[in-house]
Formats: C-alpha cells, sequence, structure tokens
C-alpha cells in the first residue's frame, strides 16, 4: 500500500504512527512544507512569553528523532490540490498517485479585517512563525497599546505576555464572558463549589458547561500546568481533557486525562478512557497519570469523580469523590 499524509501537525504525526504500526511494510509520504517537526499551537505562547524553551513547543522531539522512530519519508513540497476520486496528490513539482490519502493540515487563525489596520501590526497566535514574528516585535519595545481579539485560554495568555511588556491591553470577544469554548479542573468538591458561587443553573444544561466549570478551576494550578488540551487525539478516541505539567514540576504533579460525562455516571467516564486506550498517546510526555472521570447528575445536582491512577499494563488506585 502507498499512503499520503497532507500536513504533519499533531494529527498528521499521530495518523503516521499508526500507520506505520498497522502496515510495516507499506510506503508513506508525508507533505509538509514548513519544514519544521510537529508543534502543538497550544504552546505557542509559552514560548512567546519566555515561559518555554523554543524546544518546547515540539513535544514529540525533532524531525531527526522523529524519522528514527517511524519509518515515512517527508516531502517538503507545497500540495496544491488533492484528486480524491483519482487518488492524487498534487504539488508545485507535479502529481503521485496513492492508495490512501489522508488530510490533516488542522485550522489556521483568523483575522477579521479591520479597517485602518496596517499588516505589519496585526499578529495571529497559532503557529510557530506566529509565535517568532510575535516575540520579535516586543523585543522593540515600540507597543503602547493593544486589543486581543479573542477572548480564550490563548487570548488570556496574549494578554499576559502583553501586560507583562506594560503594554495598555483591551480583551474583546462576541461571547459576554471569557472561556467560552474551553474548561477545566480536578475534584468534585472544587467543580461544585465553582458551580454554586459562579454558574447558573439554567445555562449549566449539558457538558459543555461542565468543561466551562473546569476551566474556571484551571486558573488555581495554571503555575503547575499547561493550559488545558480540548478533544485531545488519543488511542482510539478523544480525550476531553488533557492536563500536562510543566516540565520542571512533572515528578511533583501527574498529568490528567479527564473525561466527562452529564447525567450518566463517572464509571462509564473512567472506563471509556481505559477501553479507547486514552493514555498511551502521552505516554511520552509526563510522569504519573492519573485517569479522571466525572458525571454531573442534573436531577440531584451532584457531582462524581472517580479518580484512577494508571499504570503501564494494569490500572489501579480507584477513588470516589
Amino acid at each position: 500500500m502507498k499512503y499520503a499524509v497532507v500536513g504533519f501537525g499533531t494529527a498528521g504525526y499521530h495518523a503516521v504512527k499508526k500507520i506505520r504500526e498497522l502496515d510495516k511494510e507499506g510506503c508513506i509520504d508525508v507533505y509538509s512544507n514548513t519544514g519544521r517537526a510537529p508543534y502543538n499551537p497550544m504552546l505557542t505562547t509559552y514560548y512567546a512569553f519566555g515561559k518555554l524553551e523554543y524546544e518546547g513547543m515540539f513535544p514529540f522531539g525533532d524531525l531527526e528523532q522523529i524519522q528514527k522512530e517511524v519509518d515515512f519519508n517527508l516531502r517538503k513540497e507545497t500540495v496544491i490540490k488533492v484528486h480524491g476520486s483519482e487518488h492524487l496528490v498534487e504539488t508545485e513539482n507535479g502529481s503521485e498517485q496513492y492508495d490512501r490519502i489522508l488530510i490533516a493540515t488542522g485550522a489556521r487563525a483568523f483575522a477579521p479585517p479591520v479597517k485602518g489596520l496596517e499588516p505589519e501590526d496585526a499578529f495571529l497566535m497559532r503557529t510557530v512563525e506566529d509565535a517568532l514574528r510575535f516575540k520579535d516585535r516586543l523585543k522593540k519595545n515600540d507597543i503602547k497599546h493593544a486589543v486581543v481579539i479573542g477572548a480564550s485560554m490563548a487570548g488570556i495568555k496574549v494578554v499576559e505576555v502583553l501586560h507583562k511588556y506594560g503594554i495598555e491591553t483591551w480583551l474583546l470577544d462576541l461571547a459576554s464572558y471569557i472561556f467560552p469554548l474551553a474548561a477545566y479542573k480536578e475534584v468534585a468538591e472544587e467543580i461544585e463549589k465553582i458551580h454554586n458561587e459562579h454558574v447558573s443553573v439554567i445555562q449549566y444544561n449539558n457538558e459543555n458547561s461542565l468543561s466551562s466549570v473546569l476551566t474556571i478551576a484551571y486558573l488555581s494550578a495554571m503555575q503547575y500546568y499547561f493550559k488545558p488540551i480540548r478533544e485531545f487525539p488519543t488511542g482510539r478516541g478523544f480525550a476531553d481533557f488533557v492536563f500536562i505539567p510543566k516540565p520542571e514540576y512533572k515528578n511533583d504533579y501527574p498529568a490528567l486525562l479527564v473525561e466527562l460525562k452529564w447525567n450518566q455516571n463517572a464509571q462509564t467516564a473512567l472506563t471509556q478512557i481505559k477501553t479507547k486506550k486514552y493514555p498511551s498517546s502521552i505516554l511520552n510526555y509526563t510522569g504519573d497519570i492519573l485517569l479522571v472521570g466525572i458525571n454531573y447528575d442534573k436531577k440531584s445536582k451532584e457531582h462524581q469523580c472517580l479518580i484512577e491512577k494508571y499504570v503501564k499494563g494494569e490500572n489501579r488506585g480507584t477513588g470516589v469523590v
């Protein structure tokens, strides 16, 4: 079999690993015009802030390391078009046919058209190039005022960076509150406390609401953890939340794999983590790993949290909160 993977971010990397696991002999061509190893877009703000070294944005290692671990061909070409019906990948250098083609190009940041805004004064924050450009501009120390559009974790982190440089900053979002799409936290009592203090019962009516409470709670632990990753590709599915401790704290704080349920039970959440092999994708990132299943019962208005320590080859240490 001959495979093409277009794009070499986190999804592309995991796809290549899985293809090679299932097909030891097939040819895998990876198309990427960046010339960089797969990086985590969630970590670019930490680099810009100076809390992470350049290499820290590349959780899987450099290209040389990755190609030693997984056999594939890296083609540094720009893909112009994928012809699905013909199984063709068209690049600036011609076309090539494949048995299977995966498009894993990811997303890109959107810059709303703002009248009068010069290109050199507009910054995005997603790619390594974005982080390098932003950091270089900050070094000039010539920015007095800034507007950050998007009150997500990335947007708030950018505000933190600007504040560090003494820049007067405004944060804008279409939503009426921060973290409109994100979330995080740890045990049931803390979730209950934040729920009661900050969340309207009328609005607290689905799993997204529960995840928003988790994000608010994350603020109490942000000194020790990178910002949580939502819908992280792991094993046979996507973990609702993954919390990775910062390198200097990984011996003291465990990584957390969190699965959320609504009107079900915490054991179902924990079972899903294990049966879909969520821990397999972060074994190289950290030390200890905790599996966390959280459920909210709308009728009783109570949270249940099950926490279990993950050990390679076995799972033990379940606790109920």
